[in-house]
């Protein structure tokens, strides 16, 4: 609202300023230097009044279109979005097999998605995708244990976020150094479909082994705690038994007077 008002306030002054003569304005009673000025920088805006609306309106929907936080797609049912058409039929097939067999067999959830372009200046290419790989991490891995990457074809920038379960989960230490293979990949010159798959398959294999690695964890604990259970089980039922025989032995031990 307050973006809109502004620009038409600016629009109504520049069509009031274009009504008078210059001669007529507030403006000459100005000192004549600052008259001189005024009139170099209104000269131009009364020729090109068309393009000075365009720039204007280019002034206040730019940072509105810059600010505004990216939109997440909706998950695709077979872990592989190509917005970007960076795969070949073939490629995009094969990958897709490696992660659904990453989700069936070890429920790790790993996505890939590709976008043309994020339409930013080049130095706002960098935060633009990783706030982009957040905001479908957040959706996509919605209490999921799995992680997403994220590609720009035109930039060739490329992003791996992990979902807040993984992160949970996992040490963060152990995720960076899975998500750091495919990433020193995926930044060679003359990135092909082929080595943005095999980036991928070095990101499903290792958030794969640290699954693996975390139920090892997981199991080897529940067995530590069973057999420390079982140790203080067996140790309770030796004293009570130890207990119940002195009892017994002093319940049938005769006294001196008999």
């Amino acid at each position: 609202a307050a973006r809109g008002v502004l620009f038409f306030g600016t629009m109504i002054a520049i069509d009031l300023l274009n009504r008078f003569p210059f001669h007529c304005s507030p403006v000459s009673s100005f000192p004549s230097r600052i008259r001189s000025i005024v009139s170099r920088l209104w000269q131009p805006i009364r020729a090109h009044r068309p393009r000075f609306f365009i720039m204007a309106l280019a002034l206040m929907l730019g940072p509105a279109r810059l600010l505004a936080e990216p939109v997440a797609p909706e998950r695709p049912a077979d872990y592989l979005l190509d917005q970007g058409k960076m795969f070949p039929p073939e490629v995009a097939q094969r990958l897709i097999g490696k992660l659904q067999a990453c989700a069936r067999d070890h429920d790790v959830h790993v996505y890939v998605m590709t976008v043309p372009t994020l339409q930013v200046m080049p130095s706002r290419v960098k935060e633009k995708l990783e706030e982009l790989g957040t905001a479908v991490t957040e959706k996509w891995t919605k209490d999921q244990i799995g992680a997403v990457i994220v590609f720009d074809n035109e930039a060739g920038w490329v992003t791996v976020s992990a979902s807040d379960e993984a992160e949970r989960v996992f040490s963060a230490v152990a995720i960076n150094m899975v998500f750091r293979d495919p990433l020193i990949e995926t930044r060679k010159k003359h990135l092909s479909p082929e080595k943005l798959e095999a980036a991928a398959t070095v990101l499903i294999n290792g958030m794969t082994d640290l699954r693996m690695k975390a139920d090892r964890e997981a199991r080897n604990h529940r067995v530590t705690r069973i057999v420390v259970g079982a140790v203080l089980l067996v140790a309770l039922l030796v004293v009570i038994l130890g207990t119940m025989g002195k009892k017994r032995e002093t319940e049938t031990k005769p006294t001196a007077a008999e």
